[in-house]
């Protein structure tokens, strides 16, 4: 049989059996591959131990501290199965964020452990602390003119001091917090403490808006005189960006706040252990020397304080109740007062004492009041005696009630009140005291024009008694003043009755009907001191 033979020479079939097995050792090459490749994804696959199974974590924090956190959670997650999510979250967002029922946060880097209980409790879940403190910074006061400060309460008492809200910053309430150590050590006096607080929080009145951010106070201290309180860290960041500064930062005599930035478990409870989990390898990564370094070049301190700067006094205070009470009546002080002076302008206020009428001491107690109040405060003037403001009329405006900082009118209603104050209380004396028709007048105005925003009280000063003998009784006013209260819109009176003459039990049920309070100023000079006194009574309750 004649055989066929193809190019090479060879035979078909054996030319078959060649690429048979050729392609058997193509095949053979092609799963050796495949057996090496999935050797070194089986490989990868089992060397980070985690199964092909990593856990997404979310962290929150504030925004000074999470551009260091990120590279050290990146090294976290490499020993780990665990991938961090950082996010910057504003204190004053972090009870929003925590209570959102579609957001999960599974750590909170807080920045200070008063304030992590604090919001944990506001949002009524469990202070769970994966670590007291991650880094730490003190704080400090900033200034170019800052001269050498004993304590807290000297720093909140400076004239021109700004700071942040001490119920949504941990350094705004740090100055709060020495102070009350400084109380309980028996170094100050309670009332020193209220006018101190007094002073911080007139200050705060006086921010301009739109001022009111960390960025803005340190524009505002390295262009003037005035001192601003911050973190280290904060102060250190600004100077990095602003070498030619001429700010200092200092720490009280006494001793400082230290922020200790503890990492708390916010995780809801079926991810707890997860999260305690992740948040340890994170700590662990905070305190290895590479995270100490992180920490230090963006100017932290590492957790036990060292690492940069030099050693400072830290102030110990673990008293939670006294600390809340105190800040709660921050939170009164930092509310704006609305107020109606409501002043005696009958012709007994013409008697003289110690070389000056009533009527001028009174003047200049009321416009020393102002003083205390800052810009965001809003004031409005009547005077009364009888038929003051016409026929069956004892009450007459001055003044209408707005900001202290208003134009409106061409000056500032500062101004323009202390000089209506000076000349009503000089020209318009006369007549008898029209006091319950005035009052009751002055309590309905203040009742109809409510503003929640703020804190809305009737000032009343009198040296004398009701002498309307046309007017309401006292009966007939307590029993209206009683009816038109209303505890959605509170508005109280302040009774103040200017020496001996004044009718101290009708002043005194005046101000106990409305939930205010009354005094007698045996001398007109003492007015000036019943603000602290009412400010003492409600730290006090």
């Amino acid at each position: 049989m004649a055989r066929h033979i193809n190019a090479g020479g060879g035979t078909a079939a054996g030319f078959g059996r060649l690429r048979a097995r050729r392609r058997g050792r193509a095949l053979i090459g092609v799963a050796l591959v495949a057996v090496l490749i999935g050797g070194v994804l089986v490989y990868r696959h089992l060397a980070d131990g985690c199964g092909g199974e990593r856990t997404q974590i979310s962290v929150m924090t504030d925004a000074a501290v999470a551009e260091p956190l990120g590279p050290i959670a990146a090294a976290a997650s490499k020993n780990s199965c665990f991938d961090y999510r950082i996010a910057a979250v504003a204190n004053v967002d972090v009870p929003g964020r925590l209570s959102a029922r579609d957001t999960s946060v599974d750590l909170w880097l807080a920045d200070s452990q008063t304030r992590a209980r604090r919001v944990t409790e506001q949002v009524r879940i469990k202070t769970d602390l994966v670590a007291p403190s991650v880094a730490s910074s003190p704080v400090v006061v900033v200034g170019s003119m800052l001269g050498s400060p004993k304590s807290w309460v000297e720093v909140m008492s400076m004239p021109k001091l700004q700071v942040g809200n001490p119920i949504d910053t941990s350094t705004g309430e740090a100055p709060i917090i020495g102070g009350v150590a400084s109380l309980a050590a028996g170094k100050i006096s309670q009332s020193t403490f209220v006018q101190a607080m007094t002073m911080m929080a007139t200050q705060r009145h006086s921010v301009a808006v739109g001022k009111d951010s960390d960025d803005a106070r340190f524009a505002l201290a390295n262009t003037s005189d005035v001192p601003t309180v911050a973190s280290e860290q904060q102060y250190l960041s600004f100077l990095r960006g602003n070498p030619g500064s001429r700010l200092m930062a200092k720490v009280p005599a006494e001793g400082t706040v230290m922020l200790t930035y503890p990492l708390v478990n916010t995780a809801q409870q079926a991810r707890r252990d997860l999260a305690a989990r992740a948040g340890r390898r994170l700590v662990e990564s905070a305190e290895s020397i590479s995270g100490r370094k992180i920490l230090n070049e963006k100017g932290f301190r590492s957790a036990d304080g060292t690492g940069i700067g030099s050693a400072v006094t830290v102030l110990t205070f673990d008293d939670t109740a006294v600390i809340d009470k105190a800040l709660q009546n921050w939170q009164i002080f930092a509310i704006p007062t609305r107020m109606l002076e409501v002043l005696d302008t009958s012709g007994s206020m013409r008697t003289r004492t110690g070389g000056a009428s009533r009527a001028e001491l009174v003047a200049e107690a009321t416009v020393g009041g102002l003083e205390l109040l800052g810009n965001s405060a809003k004031v409005g003037l009547w005077i009364f005696g009888i038929n003051k403001g016409g026929k069956g009329k004892d009450w007459k405006e001055v003044a209408p009630i707005r900001r202290l900082d208003d134009r409106s009118a061409g000056s500032r209603h500062r101004a323009r009140l202390a000089a209506l104050i000076r000349k009503a209380m000089s020209d318009k004396l006369g007549g008898g005291t029209g006091l319950y028709d005035t009052t009751l007048a002055a309590y309905k105005r203040m009742v109809d024009t409510y503003d929640p925003t703020t804190t809305n009280t009737v000032a009343i000063v009198t040296d004398g008694k009701n002498e309307d003998a046309d007017s309401i009784t006292l009966d007939e006013l307590l029993s209206q003043l009683a009816s038109l209260q209303d505890p959605g819109r509170p508005v109280r009176i302040v009774a103040i009755g200017v020496s001996d003459e004044a009718d101290e039990s009708a002043l005194r049920k005046i101000g106990e009907v409305t939930g205010g309070t009354s005094y007698i100023a045996r001398e007109p000079k003492d007015i000036k001191g019943i603000f602290t006194t009412e400010v003492s009574k409600l730290v006090q309750d």
